[in-house]
């Protein structure tokens, strides 16, 4: 059972035997027998058995070996160069030294030799032979490896082969220790002591796994032939990297996760070129193992393989990766997809520096504009094309989501109602937060498409082209109807066959206005389809029938005069002057003639319905043609641009004809 209660640092020593120690032990030096703390309370079970002397008295004196110097020497074994006679070739043997011939020891290095012969893989190294020398100390007859360890690699030693990049290198490496630990598994062995010190990496890239010296078996069928997990009483390994179950066996039981984690820290130390456990005694190191604290990784460390790091070295063993193969895998794929890795963090870079540049920015100039849509569309594609290469790089995935929310944004704070729902309708992967923004951009955009459509409806509402046409022909008719008894009358007053009385220009205004308001009511859909154009029209007719008013008033006081027409003149100048600053400028041109021609009709007065004529005729028969043009114009760029959509459009071309 797994326990979340932590001891304190003395708490913790104290259940731990010490005596054992040797002095202040390196914590990157394995613990091994005679040298490793023992755990005070009976958490595992039953002490290891014994070898029989029978078993022993099988081995024979290897005869064929000539020893001929030390390469390496450990705390209770060496291994010395030999070479075997009979073939010629240079062997390393492992062996104790002269002062740890217990029979205790002897027996744990028979043990490390079956285990080394039961996981015959080409990453470990192969037991040629098991024998004994003339002290009766075992001889484990070894392929002799000459390379460097994985720890002068990772340290800056010694540098990769040439032209190879040195994590890809490194990462390489982890790959193949994780293929000997995962063949080791699937025999039931623990290799329980993973670090750089016991990788060696050969002249010809060939990687060996090496020193099963603290490893055991889970598997019931090799108990009495090898050291079982549940048999062990001592912390071995190495302090700097063991997880916390080999110090505290209340965290979960020795299994394939706890090499798993010790995988972890092998690739910590390839990250952060040192130990995942720090501190600055043997105490230290062990509590930092118990309670699973790893040190930071460089800023600088892709996310992936940080992930990966967090999950394999997980206090928990449940939540680390369930083998060794599947720790690998997540590794390869880094390697494999490292192209991808890079361009999603190149690209998110980019995106940290377009938001920086979105907090500066002050003013929105088209240049600038211009600018941060294409850097935009850069960002964009580098994720999506990083997610085109691996399906499954969280960080493509995530900045894609980011730089599309972000860019959506832009376009809705520039009014860009369409763009900014085009991105957002692309297929997104979202995290909590995003989801939250997703809705909120949403939101923003029916806000910006309900304003947009109140500013269309009020510019539909206050455009008068499509009423310009109707309009023209509404006052030529006008005109015409108007100019026509005028110019007849004026005929008549020159001949001498017409006098003019007060109640006639009573009687014609109300005709006028009263044609005006049926003309207005027959053409009402196409002179007044929207709020500008009633306006215009109910102006004129207004006015009109302010023109009949005036005309009773006058009749009333008795003023009523032909001279008077030159009031009506200006005051029907002055309306379409205020029309024309409202609503269309066309209608200076009546207001100009109307208000010019009243001074002439009070100098004039003989020829008051012959300039009252030509005021109508050039000013509403100049505004009626400009109409004319101007409706003409907007006709053709409407079919203009319908024929352009029509060349642009993507629709198939029609099948050739046979």
């Amino acid at each position: 059972m797994i326990t979340t209660e932590r001891l304190s640092r003395d708490e913790f020593i104290a259940t731990l035997d010490l005596s054992q120690l040797r002095g202040e032990v390196d914590g990157e030096t394995t613990l091994k027998p005679t040298m490793a703390p023992r755990l005070r309370s009976p958490y595992r079970v039953s002490p290891l058995k014994r070898l029989s002397q029978a078993v022993f008295s099988n081995l024979r004196r290897d005869e064929d070996l000539a020893l001929k110097g030390t390469l390496a020497e450990g705390g209770m074994g060496i291994i010395k160069l030999a070479e075997q006679s009979n073939l010629k070739r240079e062997v390393a043997v492992k062996t104790l030294k002269d002062e740890f011939l217990d029979q205790d020891l002897i027996e744990r290095l028979l043990r490390e030799a079956r285990i080394t012969g039961l996981v015959e893989h080409p990453n470990i190294v192969p037991l040629y032979s098991l024998s004994y020398d003339h002290r009766g100390a075992p001889l484990l007859v070894m392929k002799r490896i000459e390379g460097e360890s994985f720890r002068s690699f990772i340290r800056g030693d010694c540098e990769p082969p040439a032209g190879e990049d040195r994590l890809e290198f490194l990462l390489t490496v982890l790959l193949s220790v994780c293929d000997a630990v995962h063949y080791a598994h699937s025999r039931g062995i623990l290799h329980l002591d993973l670090k750089p010190d016991n990788v060696m990496i050969g002249a010809f890239r060939d990687v060996y796994l090496v020193d099963w010296g603290v490893a055991c078996s889970i598997n019931e069928e090799h108990r009495g032939f090898l050291p079982l997990a549940d048999e062990l009483t001592e912390v071995l390994g190495t302090p700097a990297y063991m997880p916390p179950e080999m110090v505290d066996p209340k965290s979960g039981k020795l299994g394939t996760r706890s090499d798993v984690y010790l995988l972890g820290g092998l690739l910590f130390e390839i990250l952060a070129n040192r130990p995942p456990h720090e501190g600055e005694s043997i105490k230290d190191l062990l509590y930092a193992a118990y309670r699973g604290k790893i040190g930071p990784l460089p800023k600088d460390t892709p996310r992936e393989l940080a992930a990966i790091v967090r999950r394999a070295m997980a206090v928990n063993p449940a939540r680390r990766y369930a083998s060794a193969e599947e720790f690998r895998q997540a590794v390869a794929n880094f390697v494999r997809y490292r192209p991808s890795v890079e361009l999603a963090e190149q690209s998110m870079k980019e995106l940290g520096a377009i938001r920086d540049e979105l907090g500066r920015m002050d003013e929105r100039s088209e240049m600038r504009t211009k600018e941060l849509l294409r850097r935009f569309a850069e960002c964009r594609f580098g994720f999506a094309l990083a997610l085109r290469e691996w399906q499954e790089n969280s960080l493509a995935r995530e900045g894609l989501a980011e730089a599309t929310l972000l860019m959506a944004g832009f376009h809705i704070d520039h009014g860009e109602a369409d763009a900014a729902e085009a991105l957002l309708d692309e297929r997104l992967e979202l995290d909590g937060g995003q989801s939250e923004r997703l809705s909120a951009l949403r939101e923003a955009i029916a806000l910006l498409r309900a304003e947009a459509a109140r500013m269309e409806e009020m510019r539909a509402q206050q455009d008068d082209g499509a009423a310009r046409r109707a309009r023209a022909l509404y006052i030529l008719i006008a005109a015409i109807a108007f100019n026509i008894p005028l110019l007849i009358a004026w005929v008549l007053t020159q001949i001498g066959l017409y006098r003019y009385e007060s109640w006639h220009s009573l009687a014609f205004s109300t005709l006028l206005s009263g044609l005006l308001g049926a003309a207005a009511l027959g053409m009402r859909r196409e002179l007044m389809p929207n709020r500008a154009s009633r306006r215009m029209v109910l102006a004129i007719c207004v006015t009109s029938v302010l023109l009949v008013l005036r005309r009773l008033v006058a009749l009333a006081l008795g003023r009523e005069e032909i001279r008077d027409i030159a009031t009506d003149l200006f005051t029907f100048g002055s309306c379409f002057a205020v029309l024309a600053t409202i609503t269309d400028r066309r209608l200076f041109s009546p207001a100009i003639a109307f208000i010019t021609a009243a001074p002439f009709v009070i100098r004039f007065p003989d020829h008051t319905f012959l300039i009252v004529a030509i005021a109508s005729l050039i000013g509403i028969g100049s505004t009626s043609a400009m109409w004319l043009v101007s409706d003409r114009r907007r006709r053709r760029r409407r079919r203009y641009e319908r024929e352009l959509k029509e060349r642009i459009s993507f629709s198939p071309p029609p099948p050739p004809e046979i």
